[in-house]
């Protein structure tokens, strides 16, 4: 894993949402034929904190304001959590709707949004 810093100068958040399966020489799978991507947010004061899953394996957490890690995907156990996470967004994906801008989520809001195949969908879970 390595660590992202705090001056690191690249929104991966806004590069992977401008993103395509393409991009990540990514096609449809028996296990993922719609989902590529899977973002998992939680709003905080200052931001966002974010979770990133790729179908290539690829993992990494990070905030909107610098700083995090990325490289999870390279250990077995990251890489399981992460395909479990597109998998299970893959079950849900009629769930969610298209949305055509993601801001970030206000403070103590948990959101996903998935890259699929065709356009960015988006779940606001409510509050428990």
């Amino acid at each position: 894993m390595r660590e992202i810093r705090n001056d690191a100068k690249v929104d991966l958040r806004a590069r992977l949402l401008r993103s395509s399966p393409a991009d990540f020489k990514l096609k449809p799978t028996s296990d993922l034929p719609r989902v590529w991507a899977a973002l998992m947010e939680i709003g905080v004061p200052k931001g966002a904190a974010s979770i990133v899953a790729v179908a290539d394996g690829s993992t990494s957490m990070y905030t909107s304001v610098g700083g995090g890690m990325i490289g999870a995907g390279e250990h077995p156990t990251g890489r399981d959590a992460a395909m479990h996470f597109l998998k299970t967004v893959e079950s849900l994906l009629e769930l969610m709707p298209a949305v055509s801008d993601l801001p970030l989520p206000q403070p103590g809001a948990r959101e996903v949004a998935v890259g699929d195949l065709l356009q960015v969908f988006h779940q606001h879970p409510t509050a428990s």
